[in-house]
């Protein structure tokens, strides 16, 4: 039984629910719970399942109870409370560390309540046992749902990164650019296909390579690979030169920090853009800008753009070189509607603007007079392209240049001009005058061509006549001069020894006097069967023909110990029996006159030239002589040395000239007297086509 004059243990707890929660409140911000005061509903909630426990546990176990464990919730009751209650701060969202320290302080709070309101040591033993199982409940209760939740989490975690790492394999090998991953030794542990094209490689070849070998020391010393692993953080468009097989090119390198790869090493993906082509763009652009404004600043002419309103929008700086005055002066009117054009000109200017931009294929291009800044008036030349549009505003670029020199040399021009239509005027009457004169000239030429020609028929006519004289003459001559040759022969015979001395000298001086006349008649005859007779051209061997001659020499040869050399000698067309009759002529001349007690020498050679002709050369080692007589030894009857010297009847080489004239050729010689003489005959190696003109 209990003391009815004191308070149960279930009704101080019922009474003092308020005042629990309140001291809780105050008590949370000391102990360091916060926001507590937020949540004070759900520990209002946590306090009436508390409370309300607390009546149906003592119930069953304290001394209040009719009998001993009477109506006992079984001891999983408690624990169960420490779910539900574990089940509230999960749905409420409070943390462990909050809450549970929360319930801690629950307890200490009630059992304080209970020994101010006279508890016992069994009842506050009591107490504290409720509260070690209810606890004992909730963290288990919440470590298994955290256990799940985090279980829950890793799986998902692995699914996510098995997803991402199969998004990275794609997206890296996907990639454009060059990529590849490295440790933190900053050796290569993965390429994308871009990276094994840019560098030329195998996948075998590149993983395993530290970063320096592969984009070479210079690029390692820019780049912040080292600093970005050390950080833990990024770079980006760290712009390094690197040599890629035989050629240097330009690369932006970008790197992101990975974390630990693998739970192993950290790392870094490095992506290399190559702007190579874009550098040496920018460079060209660079240098292709420069170009232009040198071009500008040092051309002698000024360059400018304005606008259809005819406001410069710019003006090379040349233009106070031109007229004076500073570019700044132009920017509101420009050049047509400046106050410096001459008075005559500036409307002109400005209509010929206003067309320009108004008219469609329109040119500007016009030339006015400008008061320098100095005080003079200069020409001043200026054009522009076609307009063009930008944003709606039409524009033109042009260029402005001084003319004033050429302004004056065209008023010079214009000067010499009338001159010279003033000179032409008088020169045309000259050579009207002079033609009149000239017509007449001709008249007189034609006249005398006429009489020439005449005269030319005439001559042959008369050559015809003289050469069938000197046939029948020779011809007539021979027949009595035989008669003379025989009958002096014939006195020699009877009656030579019955004549005195005297008259011996007389029979042989007629004997001797008949035969030069007999060979003079002979070469006649000779020299006028040339002309006349017809040529049978047949091929010629000249190395036999020559060799011919040689042998009808050879008692003179023998007589005269000569030595005749012959080449080889080229083929040609001709007449055989002429042919050889011209070098045995040369050759027997070559004999003749010879140097005294020195043997003769001849030699026979030839080439062909490149119009067609065979050149035959006999050179002698003979008396030569002085070429101004060159001319006179191919002449009938010329000698150049008496006949008492040498014999002959000075036709033989008159004979030669003719041969080589019938043959389309001729005869000419090169000669020092004392050193002997070359004798050359230009042939037509065929003779079907007229040869050119020996020069």
């Amino acid at each position: 039984m209990t003391d009815p004059g004191r308070p149960s243990f279930s009704a101080i707890l019922a009474l003092d629910e308020e005042m629990l929660l309140q001291k809780f409140l105050s008590t949370v911000a000391g102990v360091g719970l916060q926001g507590a005061e937020a949540q004070a509903g759900t520990w209002r909630a946590v306090l009436r399942e508390l409370l309300a426990a607390i009546r149906q546990w003592r119930a069953g176990h304290g001394p209040d109870a009719t009998e001993a464990g009477a109506g006992l919730p079984p001891d999983q009751a408690v624990s169960q409370l420490g779910v539900r209650l574990s089940d509230l701060a999960h749905d409420q969202g409070i943390v462990f560390a909050t809450f549970f320290p929360g319930v801690k302080l629950i307890g200490q709070l009630c059992a304080a309540c209970l020994q101010d309101q006279g508890g016992t040591l069994v009842q506050l033993a009591d107490l504290r046992g409720f509260f070690d199982q209810m606890e004992t409940g909730l963290c288990g209760h919440w470590l298994a749902v955290e256990a799940d939740h985090y279980h829950k989490e890793l799986r998902q975690a692995r699914y996510h990164l098995l997803h991402e790492k199969r998004r990275y394999f794609v997206v890296f090998q996907r990639m454009a650019e060059p990529a590849f991953v490295v440790d933190d030794r900053l050796r290569i542990i993965d390429v994308n296909q871009a990276c094994l094209e840019f560098f030329g490689g195998s996948s075998q070849e590149l993983i395993g390579r530290a970063c320096c070998d592969l984009l070479g020391y210079k690029a390692c010393q820019a780049c912040a690979l080292e600093e970005a692993l050390a950080a833990q953080t990024s770079f980006s468009n760290i712009e390094v030169a690197i040599i890629v097989g035989e050629q240097e090119k330009t690369v932006f390198m970008n790197g992101t920090f990975l974390g630990d790869i693998n739970h192993e090493y950290p790392g870094i993906l490095v992506i290399l853009k190559d702007i190579t082509d874009k550098k040496a763009t920018e460079m060209a652009l660079c240098e292709s800008e420069e170009k232009y404004r040198s071009l500008v600043e040092n051309v002698p002419d000024a360059v400018w753009r304005a606008d259809h309103s005819g406001r410069f929008l710019f003006i090379s700086p040349n233009i106070q070189r031109l007229c004076g005055y500073p570019a700044s002066e132009f920017a509101a009117t420009g050049l047509a509607g400046s106050p410096h054009i001459h008075a005559d000109d500036a409307a002109g200017v400005r209509q010929a603007l206003q067309r320009f931009f108004a008219t469609p294929g329109t040119a500007f291009d016009v030339q006015y007079r400008f008061l320098t800044w100095q005080g003079e008036w200069i020409w001043l030349h200026d054009r522009a392209g076609q307009p063009y549009e930008k944003d709606g505003v039409w524009y033109a670029d042009g260029v402005v240049s001084d003319i004033t020199a050429l302004k004056r040399v065209e008023e010079e021009l214009e000067r010499h001009r009338s001159r010279l239509a003033e000179l032409v005027e008088a020169r045309t009457e000259e050579l009207r005058t002079a033609n009149l004169h000239l017509q007449k000239e001709v008249a007189v030429r034609e006249r005398a061509e006429e009489e020439l020609t005449e005269l030319a028929v005439r001559l042959q006519r008369s050559n015809r006549e003289l050469e069938q004289f000197a046939h029948v003459a020779s011809h007539d001559l021979k027949e009595p001069l035989l008669l003379i040759i025989a009958f002096c022969q014939k006195l020699i015979d009877r009656c030579y020894l019955a004549l005195d001395s005297k008259g011996r000298q007389y029979v042989d001086r007629v004997q001797r006097a008949a035969g030069k006349m007999q060979t003079l008649i002979d070469d006649l005859l000779q020299l006028s069967r040339i002309a006349r007779s017809e040529r049978a051209l047949v091929p010629i061997d000249l190395n036999t023909l020559v060799q011919e001659v040689v042998d009808d020499l050879e008692e003179q040869i023998k007589k005269e110990n000569a030595t005749i050399k012959l080449a080889v000698l080229h083929d040609l067309e001709g007449d055989r029996v002429q042919v050889r009759q011209l070098f045995q002529n040369i050759i027997a001349n070559a004999l003749k006159f010879r140097k005294a007690n020195r043997p003769p020498v001849v030699q026979v050679r030839s080439r062909l030239t490149e119009d067609g002709m065979c050149e035959i050369m006999v050179e002698d080692n003979g008396i030569g002589f002085d070429e101004k007589y060159l001319a006179r030894i191919f002449t009938p009857f010329e000698r150049l040395h008496p006949s008492s010297k040498y014999e002959g009847s000075g036709i033989g080489l008159a004979t030669c000239s003719s041969i080589a004239t019938r043959h389309g050729g001729e005869i000419t010689a090169r000669s020092v007297p004392g050193k002997g003489s070359v004798f050359i005959v230009r042939l037509p190696q065929h003779q079907g086509a007229k040869p050119r003109q020996h020069g």
